[in-house]
């Protein structure tokens, strides 16, 4: 059985075990997150790609000419050249260690954003369960009502057979039932409704949420809960995204310096089965013939350090590192005004929870008084004192009252899950 824990004035938000299990299941199953994983992922793999720019890169190359020319000279052979060279990032003006840390922050930020969709996730499965739990308690309350109503049916067909009452009394009644089916059966459609979008959620089967257990009861949480208006996902994901784009910045900056780079390798070089022959000479009076069977030249090894330094790029670099910082201001801007609108939202979600709170303590009183009045008003009919007409208006204000109430406390649990997002803490619950 899975059920919320109500806990006093001195204790924070919890939920039980069972439905911490919940929360993490809709958390692991829910796509979009699975995708931002993906991003994480591929974002280390980008940074193992940065680095390995500082591992030598080796290279192979071969070369086979065949030559055969029929003029003066005839000539003809074969000529194979072989090459292996490797070269490694000695300095790399610094871009390489600056896109390695824009992209340490670039994935910080992802993490941040990460956990900030995983309090949405919570918050859609709390806010749904307790729709379901809403939607279960004014199913009750209209069964309970029912089953009134059946039993002053009852006694009415007694009335009207001992002449104490008139067939349209029964009529009157009969249309309330007939009221009160009707709300039934659009409960139970949005029940329907509801138990397909948990299950989407949580991966639950129907019987599994109609045995989960759940209360509307308030729950006070501790002040301190709400002190830390830092505590936001969203500011601290910009925060890195800003050093980020100055690394960025940093790194197109270092396009100015020189790059110097190591290099080592083999040449080789082989001559074969060369044939010349000469045009006829006037003295011998025949052309003369040459051969060459094979020659090698190396293998020859070289190594050395190289530097390049791009003196004048037509102002591309200049440009490139306006726009990094046009980006950069861009972030900044994004962060001053995220941080104005949270303290914004904080503020409007704690009045709001103020005054959800009022509003409770206004629909339980006026539930006692139609429960008073419900109660009156039934010994009154019962005396013969009023008609059923008022006294099933005295049942629909009852019902009226405890659906309000209901509805009050659900909407007093949501707008603390709301302050809790306000605050970026609703996960500390997990």
């Amino acid at each position: 059985m899975l059920c919320f824990i109500s806990v006093n004035s001195y204790a924070q938000l919890q939920i039980s075990e069972e439905f911490k299990t919940i929360l993490e299941t809709s958390i692991s199953r829910n796509v979009e997150l699975k995708n931002r994983h993906l991003d994480l992922e591929k974002s280390s793999l980008f940074e193992k790609e940065i680095r390995s720019n500082y591992l030598p890169k080796i290279e192979a190359n071969a070369l086979v000419t065949h030559f055969n020319s029929d003029n003066d000279f005839n000539t003809k052979g074969s000529i194979f050249r072989g090459n292996i060279v490797a070269r490694s990032v000695l300095f790399s003006g610094l871009q390489i260690p600056h896109a390695i840390k824009a992209n340490k922050f670039k994935m910080e930020g992802d993490q941040w954003m990460l956990k900030s969709e995983e309090e949405k996730v919570i918050f859609e499965v709390l806010q749904s369960f307790d729709q379901y739990t809403l939607l279960q308690e004014t199913q009750r309350l209209i069964e309970a009502s029912e089953a009134r109503l059946a039993l002053e049916n009852q006694k009415l067909n007694t009335a009207i057979a001992n002449g104490l009452a008139i067939p349209n009394d029964r009529e009157k009644l009969e249309l309330a039932q007939l009221e009160l089916e009707l709300k039934k059966i659009e409960i139970k459609s949005n029940i329907d409704l509801l138990t397909d979008k948990i299950a989407y959620l949580t991966g639950l089967n129907t019987k599994e949420i109609e045995n989960t257990q759940n209360e509307l009861a308030a729950i006070n949480p501790l002040q301190n809960d709400f002190e830390n208006t830092e505590a936001r996902q969203e500011l601290k994901a910009l925060e890195a995204y800003r050093n980020a784009q100055e690394h960025l910045v940093k790194k197109e900056r270092g396009s100015y310096l020189p790059k110097v780079a190591a290099f080592a390798g083999m040449n080789y070089t082989n001559v074969h089965e060369v044939d010349i022959t000469t045009p006829v000479l006037p003295i011998v009076d025949n052309p003369w013939y040459f051969g060459l069977n094979e020659v090698t030249l190396g293998p020859t090894f070289y190594v050395g350090v190289g530097l390049n330094w791009q003196l004048f790029s037509g102002f591309e670099r200049k440009h490139k590192i306006e726009q990094t910082k046009v980006e950069l201001l861009k972030i900044e801007n994004k962060l001053n005004d995220t941080k104005e609108q949270i303290s914004l939202q904080q503020q409007s979600k704690e009045n709001d929870y103020l005054l959800k709170q009022q509003q409770l303590k206004i629909a339980e009183q006026k539930h006692k008084i139609a429960q008073s009045n419900f109660e009156t008003s039934t010994k009154l009919f019962q005396q013969g004192l009023i008609d059923i007409v008022e006294r099933i208006e005295a049942e629909n204000q009852l019902i009226e009252a405890a659906f309000q109430e209901t509805n009050a406390a659900y909407n007093l649990k949501i707008a603390l899950y709301e302050r809790y997002m306000a605050n970026g803490n609703l996960a500390s619950i997990l």
